[in-house]
């Protein structure tokens, strides 16, 4: 390639260079070449013979991708240097590689304390750090006040730190209370300390419906008691229950000579209970009815 670029130089000093398919209109001696004629060209070892059109193609195409090897470098590499905390590096050809590795330490945590409102530290291996109850102080807070401000009718007032204490008094003339008299159905005055009572008033304790069973019950004999829970209840109370309709309809409650189903309200702690009982000189299967019941104190 050298050699063809020097040839083409000296040719350029001689006559002109032609584009492809031209003629070489003059020459310093001899006979014009033609386009297609063969040009000898020395090289080492041997000759070569090149058309004009091929020493022009050759010329135009320029050089080729890749054609520039390290070898024809006047500086074919490069040096890196590896600095602070890195090692490796050196001299590396183009196209080559070059490897660097960080030898900086980040250091070994051997302990953690723990400041002011923490506690947990310090932290040798593992541990918890938390905040210490009550170690926040009012001074570590960005609000550690309130303000109060009396409102109509009261005095006082003011801004109190966290954990302080304010005053409020009311202003408004609306008298002390000297006596409390009462009327019927309460008794008794109170001037200072005192009760008031109500001896005629009551309490209800319980009431409520209780549906009764409707199982044959032989003569003589009584169903099993149906007990209610009523909180409160004292066997010395008197519930007292009725029913809820007319019943001179219902089997065991007809009007009868030879008598009818008989019911015992009674109390037990905490309950009212039912029982249905036969008088009768027959076996009756009840009719379904309801009972109503009240307890009062």
């Amino acid at each position: 390639m050298k050699r063809i670029l020097i040839f083409l130089l000296l040719l350029s000093c001689a006559a002109p260079l032609l584009a492809q398919n031209q003629k070489i209109s003059a020459m310093t001696s001899g006979n014009p070449p033609q386009n297609g004629d063969l040009i000898p060209i020395a090289r080492s070892g041997a000759n070569l013979s090149l058309t004009i059109a091929q020493i022009i193609a050759a010329a135009a195409a320029g050089i080729p991708s890749g054609g520039v090897t390290n070898a024809m470098l006047a500086n074919s590499s490069i040096t890196v240097v590896a600095g602070s905390g890195l090692s490796g590096g050196g001299s590396v050809a183009l196209g080559g590689s070059v490897t660097l590795t960080n030898t900086a330490s980040g250091g070994t945590v051997t302990s953690v304390a723990t400041g002011s409102g923490l506690t947990g530290g310090p932290c040798t291996t593992t541990c918890t750090v938390s905040i210490a109850s009550g170690a926040v102080t009012n001074t570590m807070l960005a609000n550690s006040s309130v303000t109060v401000t009396a409102g109509s009718g009261l005095s006082g007032g003011g801004t109190v730190a966290l954990g302080g204490s304010i005053t409020l008094t009311n202003t408004s003339s609306g008298g002390t209370v000297t006596s409390v008299g009462t009327t019927s159905p309460l008794s008794g005055t109170v001037s200072t300390v005192g009760n008031l009572s109500c001896p005629t008033c009551t309490v209800r304790i319980a009431s409520g419906s209780q549906a009764m069973g409707t199982s044959p019950i032989a003569s003589g004999a009584c169903a099993t008691v149906v007990s209610v829970s009523a909180t409160g209840t004292l066997t010395t109370d008197v519930p007292t229950a009725s029913f809820n309709g007319d019943v001179t309809g219902v089997t065991g409650y007809l009007p009868s000579t030879s008598g009818t189903l008989r019911i015992d309200v009674y109390p037990t702690a905490d309950h009212i209970n039912f029982k249905v009982c036969n008088e009768t000189a027959s076996s009756i299967t009840p009719g379904a009815l309801t009972l109503n019941y009240i307890e009062n104190r």
